[in-house]
């Protein structure tokens, strides 16, 4: 589980064709705050394409990098 707060309305459509990056990002889709680091998902562009992380264990992998 990710501890942290949630910001905005996101479609399945947009969660399908993310990404995810660390930091705030201008035109995140979705921001998650943390204690440790903010995570943003964006719609294209750089970060990790979410399909791709297919575990918790995965996503927690790229966030520490």
């Amino acid at each position: 589980m990710f501890e942290g707060r949630i910001y905005g309305p996101i479609t399945s459509e947009d969660l399908k064709n993310a990404s995810i990056v660390v930091g705030k990002h201008e035109e995140a889709i979705l921001t998650r705050e943390t204690s440790r680091v903010p995570i943003s998902l964006i719609k294209e562009g750089e970060g990790r394409s979410l399909t791709d992380l297919i575990s918790l264990d995965k996503v927690y992998e790229t966030l520490l990098r």
